[in-house]
């Protein structure tokens, strides 16, 4: 294990995220704070325009923004995209504060005979690796972590805690594998008989994790029922995401917590589901496609853009029944009056 360090210069920081420093760029920090929290020894970030009261007073050594401001206390990192070159920023600061052990093999880790690991691997207590499993180089496996029999993982891959990769499945590099996550189960099959009881549909098939994915806790990926299910490079799961047997996620997509996605589904690159949505079986879902929180999708959604509602719609319809909706009760009203005043019309204006 490597030993922490301490402090970085703006001028570092500044480098790690394509910055320009404006000030003493030799100045220490040794950690990232929000603007109303930050002390002389943190860099903090101003990305929403809703913080910028706090620009005045904060106590931050350095400041990454957009705008380069006169006269102030802090020295700035001006950049185009502040929130990205905070993201690069907090990486190279959380890797040196935190560095990653290397433990080998520890004393209460199961590891097959059969099994290979590559170079740097560390295999916590109680964490399992099965018959004839392929770890890549430098890959974590945490307590309780589990990947069974004929699997491979790749390059510097972590797997969190009482997390599982069932048989037969392949996660790419760099992957993160949050706590109580499963990958590779059964998918959801049966077939009922003539007494309507549920014959179990063995799922035959394997899940297929691209490089740079993140999953987050309690999240399922189902194994194919015939051959695999697939999470494209670079996508990220959040807590609590269901992926059935058979759907394919493409590259870079966003599947915010408590998203369920039926059988066969296929998802676009960078296409972003928001919290709960749900997908019926067999859709496709374009690329580049933006779902609301809620929606419920039950067709295909063949164009870019943003949808809301269940049925999902494009959000500017969605908003105008919304509004109706708002309305509904005046509106009642006036049709009761509305069908009053025909009824006098009609019966020759007697009451």
């Amino acid at each position: 294990m490597s030993e922490a360090r301490k402090s970085w210069t703006v001028e570092e920081l500044a480098a790690a995220c394509g910055g320009r420093v404006v000030g003493d760029g030799t100045r220490t920090v040794a950690n990232v704070a929000p603007l109303d929290e930050a002390g002389p020894d943190d860099i903090s970030y101003l990305s929403d325009p809703k913080w910028s009261r706090h620009l005045a007073e904060t106590g931050a050594g350095a400041v990454i923004l957009k705008d380069e401001q006169d006269a102030a206390r802090y020295v700035q990192v001006v950049a185009g995209d502040p929130y990205l070159a905070y993201a690069r920023v907090a990486q190279v600061i959380d890797a040196g504060l935190y560095p990653r052990a290397e433990i080998g093999v520890a004393e209460g880790a199961f590891v097959a005979e059969s099994a290979t690991l590559g170079s740097g691997c560390s295999i916590y207590p109680t964490a399992f690796v099965g018959e004839r499993a392929r770890l890549g180089s430098n890959v974590t496996l945490h307590p309780g972590a589990h990947v069974g029999e004929d699997c491979e993982i790749g390059d510097d891959t972590v797997i969190f805690p009482n997390a599982v990769v069932y048989p037969r499945c392949r996660v790419g590099a760099r992957v993160r594998i949050h706590a109580c996550t499963t990958i590779g189960n059964d998918g959801y099959g049966f077939a009922p008989d003539a007494e309507k009881k549920l014959v179990k549909i063995p799922q035959m098939g394997w899940t297929e994790i691209g490089d740079d994915v993140e999953i987050g806790p309690c999240c399922t990926v189902h194994r194919g029922a015939l051959g695999p299910t697939r999470i494209g490079r670079g996508s990220k799961l959040d807590a609590l995401v269901v992926v059935a047997h058979n759907v394919q996620v493409g590259e870079d997509v966003r599947l915010v917590a408590q998203v369920g996605i039926s059988g066969s589904c296929e998802i676009g690159d960078r296409a972003i589901l928001a919290g709960q949505v749900g997908l019926a079986g067999h859709l496709k879902i374009a690329p580049d496609v933006v779902l609301g929180a809620q929606s419920g999708v039950a067709s295909d959604v063949k164009k870019p853009g943003l949808y809301l509602g269940s049925p999902a719609m494009p959000i500017e319809k969605a908003r105008r029944i919304v509004m109706t909706q708002t309305k509904l009760p005046e509106m009642r009203q006036k049709l009761r009056d509305l069908e009053k005043r025909l009824a006098k019309l009609e019966g020759g204006g007697k009451d």
